[in-house]
C-alpha cells in the first residue's frame, strides 16, 4: 500500500476546507483533552477517506492518546518509512 503513494499520484489529492466531514463527538472530546487540539486537521483529512484511514505521525503520545478511539490507524513515521517496498 505505501508504495502506491509514491508510484500512483492518483492516490493523493488536495483537500479544500469544504470537504471535511464532522468528526465523531468522542474523538473531538478526546482531542480537546491535553495538547492535542492542534492535531485535529490530521483526523479531518483521514476521515475524508472511507477505507483504510491512516495517519503518519512522529508523535507517539498522540498515538497512545487516541489508540482505542479513532476509527483509523496511526503509524509512527519511522515505521511507515521502513515498510516501503518498491
Amino acid at each position: 500500500m505505501n508504495s502506491q503513494i509514491i508510484l500512483n499520484s492518483d492516490k493523493c489529492r488536495i483537500l479544500d476546507d469544504g470537504e471535511f466531514e464532522p468528526l465523531p463527538n468522542e474523538l473531538i472530546r478526546l482531542l480537546g483533552v491535553g495538547n492535542y487540539a492542534s492535531d485535529t486537521y490530521l483526523f479531518e483529512a483521514a476521515y475524508t477517506i472511507v477505507d483504510n484511514r491512516t495517519i503518519v505521525t512522529t508523535d507517539n503520545r498522540l498515538i497512545k492518546h487516541v489508540r482505542n478511539q479513532a476509527d483509523c490507524r496511526l503509524v509512527l513515521l519511522d515505521n511507515f518509512l521502513q515498510s516501503f517496498s518498491f
